[in-house]
């Protein structure tokens, strides 16, 4: 009887401390969800007023080290994305048709986050304007850079006008348009309605 309480007792304490390695490793989980959240909205679009800095940064097609910098005649327009990211792929040929209808108003200028198959993507999606990479992570933070597409307006001083997150859906788009005075084609046929976005993978960014 006595070996039958030991026994007992054992497996009731064992089972006890593997429930309380399972509490303990699920709270880990919610903790590490909860800072996951709490990253993903610490910023959200970069507030107009906020003085971005000026950077260094990769011409992705010439390989050229250069330079982003205000204090000239022109505001900048930054389209930022992703290679992997179906809505930058979907949105191209309306962020194609805003360059264009900006001619030479404003410098538009293009932002990878990655470089995972970036190559494959300026060639099916022809962008037509500069497209950099090397974006540090003290920019990316700067500038609030956390999803794609993403389109950030800022003044020669180096102010932020406006951001917008999306891509150039029937919701997003007449907001776009007002703001530039331009008309964007539609998205592709099939795509949702809605400006969307994507959060990219630690291997984008």
């Amino acid at each position: 009887m006595r070996n039958l309480r030991l026994t007992f007792g054992t497996v009731g304490a064992v089972a006890a401390l593997s429930l309380g390695v399972i509490v303990v490793a699920q709270a880990k989980r919610i903790q590490h969800l909860q800072i996951t959240l709490e990253d993903l909205s610490v910023a959200g679009e970069v507030p107009p007023g906020t003085e971005v800095p000026a950077f260094s940064a990769i011409d992705a097609r010439t390989r050229e080290a250069g330079r982003i910098t205000y204090g000239g005649a022109r505001p900048k327009v930054f389209y930022v994305f992703s290679p992997t990211c179906g809505w930058c792929q979907l949105n191209s040929g309306s962020v194609n048709s805003l360059a264009k209808q900006l001619g030479t108003n404003f410098d538009v200028i293009g932002l990878a986050m990655s470089e995972r198959k970036l190559p494959e993507f300026l060639n099916a999606e022809h962008l037509t304007f500069p497209v950099y990479v090397g974006i540090t992570n003290d920019i990316k933070a700067s500038y609030h850079l956390q999803v794609t597409p993403e389109t950030i307006v800022v003044s020669a001083e180096g102010k932020v006008l406006r951001a917008w997150r999306g891509a150039y859906g029937d919701v997003l788009a007449p907001t776009i348009e007002h703001f530039f005075s331009v008309r964007l084609p539609p998205l592709p046929s099939g795509s949702a309605a809605a400006g969307y976005m994507s959060i990219p993978s630690q291997d984008d960014f």
